[in-house]
């Protein structure tokens, strides 16, 4: 009997020891990053990948470590192990902190642009005299954003004669890496169409102020350049059936709506397109 009290003495010590010893190592157990998150923001910060059992003095070490952009809103990125490496490569300690997965997938949450936000760019574009006109359009192509507002505006408003309708050209300027996107409204005659074109912001569509501009210094305008002469920007050529997406080289800056002329750096054509967004032109074949 007392033998067997000695020997649970004994190997409580043991217990008791171990345990001393674990707490530390324990304590210092680097934390494994998340393989998989969906974040709502523009960037991408190491803290978003730390789980939900992260304590607070790590999130706060990295909670303005940047790791790029976010992809665009209902897309995905792969953010390697080697990139974080990289980004700490000034803070070994932090790294070995963390545990770091072989590749970590970031999605960036999206919602779709509904109609009641797109009837409310129509409106705020055309007035609300037009309001009961707006409400029978067709949206063809789905658009997703992050937050709470997309930043609707109307770009530009034209009216199809084979189709009878009026097309007008919409782009998220909060989301302005998307493309611009398009919805219909049946019209019954080009009457009608001048007077969607005509009742846009301060009395001229986008289309109308297009056409006025594209004569004037911009210095004259009062309005914000997006294209910037001479500096790379992307060109969306669209059809019937298609759209193509490339580079090109503006020979003159330009404004939302304004028509500038630009040059494919490959066959040095020249050709004129309209000013969509930040960087962004648009011509239709």
């Amino acid at each position: 009997m007392l033998i067997r009290r000695l020997i649970q003495s004994v190997l409580g010590c043991f217990a008791v020891s171990a345990l001393a010893l674990a707490a530390p190592r324990a304590a210092t157990q680097p934390v494994m990053l998340l393989s998989s998150v969906e974040i709502g923001t523009k960037t991408v910060l190491l803290s978003d990948l730390l789980p939900e059992t992260a304590l607070a003095p790590l999130r706060e070490a990295v909670a303005t470590i940047s790791l790029g952009s976010a992809p665009m809103p209902g897309r995905s990125r792969v953010v390697t192990r080697a990139e974080i490496q990289e980004t700490l490569a000034g803070n070994p300690e932090l790294e070995a902190s963390l545990s770091i997965p072989t590749q970590i997938t970031v999605r960036r949450a999206c919602q779709l642009v509904s109609r009641e936000q797109v009837s409310a760019a129509l409106v705020s574009t055309l007035g609300t005299d037009s309001a009961k006109d707006l409400v029978d359009f067709s949206m063809l192509t789905p658009v997703c954003f992050s937050g709470d507002d997309p930043g609707l505006e109307v770009a530009d408003v034209e009216f199809d004669p084979l189709q009878r309708v009026t097309r007008f050209r919409l782009w998220t300027s909060k989301e302005p890496r998307n493309l611009p996107f398009y919805v219909t409204l049946p019209a019954r005659s080009d009457d009608a169409a001048r007077k969607f074109r005509s009742a846009g912001r301060s009395g001229v569509s986008a289309t109308a102020a297009s056409s006025n501009l594209k004569n004037q210094p911009l210095a004259t305008t009062g309005v914000a350049t997006l294209v910037k002469a001479g500096a790379p920007t992307r060109l969306v050529i669209e059809g019937p059936d298609c759209r193509i997406t490339t580079v090109v080289v503006p020979l003159q800056s330009g404004a939302l709506g304004q028509q500038v002329r630009a040059r494919d750096p490959l066959t040095l054509k020249v050709f004129s397109a309209h000013v969509a967004g930040p960087a962004l032109l648009t011509a239709n074949l």
